[in-house]
């Protein structure tokens, strides 16, 4: 029931701001069927991303109009989709193509409401540092995009632009709301009827039980590069920090587990920054003025709190350099897919409470695979 409380919180945000929507829950961040169907007994849609998690959510008791269809898309995948009538967040031209191509195989007559993914955002005001990307059609192509949506009004329907943003840089967020609001206002001048907007996810945890305390580990690992003889990560790899020349340098690779806010706070403070291209409105005011709906896809921000994951003990090892090894009969996809790595510490439970014995030196909690980069942590706990 933990995310219905979640739910509630993103909702009275959109209350607050008194703007109207859609929260789409994700299954890519859990596989939990029980959360699912907990979540389809709210007022929420679900964000799916194969022709699996669709069946999934289905199964779980979501139907059609309830769900949006994102990530990179094979032929299967969009046909269960479209035979669905379910919304479409679409990510480049030849996408849209196909939609086209198998409407006319499957002989649909009901338009295929679609979102268009956008990136490759601008400003006059900041610098972007300029990363490539693989998702979105850049918004110099906007011209050629409401040319082609022109050409099919008739086949799809244009719901409105989508992005994902995770760039925690408040400037940057700017630009980025900027940028896909200023493209919906020029859908509007061109006779299109655009829904809204989706702003995607990349709403944060807080991990930490104290936001101190991890400060204060942060900065215990750079000093342990600096001075200490005892590494406190696996083959002291820092972390994503490295030590040049008695210099602390790089950036942390894991994610991070203290935030100042997180959840729905960051949603609040979304819809309340003023935007210097849109004449200093905030995004809800924006929203609310051109009669615009908000979609978000919070992702595993919607778990926050929620569940546990177990993993019994295989055996406890030293390495070739003496240290503790403790493996779990888990992998470490079975706790994280991100990219960064997490850090929580995990809850010791013990069959016989009388055997257990501290390891004075800490330890590696590792996986079951085969694979010498299976480390459940590489931080020392």
């Amino acid at each position: 029931q933990v995310i219905e409380e979640n739910i509630k919180a993103f909702q009275d945000v959109y209350d607050r701001h008194n703007i109207q929507g859609r929260i789409y829950v994700s299954t890519k961040p859990n596989k939990s069927a029980a959360a699912l169907k907990q979540a389809a007994l709210s007022n929420v849609g679900v964000d799916v991303s194969s022709q699996n998690a669709l069946k999934f959510a289905l199964g779980c008791g979501f139907d059609a109009g309830r769900m949006e269809a994102t990530g990179p898309k094979n032929r299967e995948y969009l046909t269960l989709s479209i035979q669905h009538g379910i919304t479409i967040n679409a990510d480049n031209f030849e996408e849209l193509d196909q939609i086209r191509d198998i409407r006319k195989s499957l002989n649909k007559k009901e338009k295929t409401p679609v979102f268009i993914r956008l990136a490759g955002f601008q400003s006059n005001r900041l610098k972007f540092t300029p990363h490539d990307g693989t998702f979105g059609i850049h918004v110099n192509e906007t011209d050629r995009l409401f040319e082609y949506l022109d050409q099919c009004q008739e086949e799809l329907d244009f719901q409105g632009f989508a992005f994902h943003f995770n760039s925690k840089v408040i400037e940057q967020k700017i630009v980025a709301l900027e940028n896909i609001l200023g493209k919906t206002l020029e859908a509007i001048k061109r006779g299109f009827s655009p829904r809204g907007v989706n702003i995607g996810g990349g709403f944060d945890i807080s991990y930490a039980q104290n936001p101190e305390d991890w400060s204060h580990y942060v900065n215990t690992l750079k000093e342990s590069l600096r001075n200490f003889s005892e590494s406190l990560t696996w083959n002291n790899g820092g972390l994503g920090f490295r030590n040049e020349g008695g210099l602390i340098k790089g950036a942390p690779a894991f994610l991070d587990h203290g935030p100042n806010i997180w959840g729905a706070q960051e949603l609040d403070q979304l819809l309340s920054l003023k935007l210097p291209e849109l004449d200093n409105m905030t995004m809800a005011d924006f929203l609310a003025d051109c009669l615009l709906e908000l979609y978000i896809e919070p992702g595993r921000s919607m778990f926050d709190q929620l569940g546990i994951t177990v993993g019994r003990v295989n055996h406890v090892k030293r390495s070739m350099h003496g240290e503790t090894l403790v493996n779990l009969d888990m992998n470490r996809s079975s706790m994280n897919s991100a990219q960064q790595k997490l850090l929580t510490d995990p809850v010791i439970i013990s069959k016989d409470p009388e055997k257990r014995a501290m390891a004075e030196n800490g330890v590696y909690y590792t996986g079951n695979l085969c694979l010498s980069y299976d480390m459940i942590t590489y931080n020392k706990t």
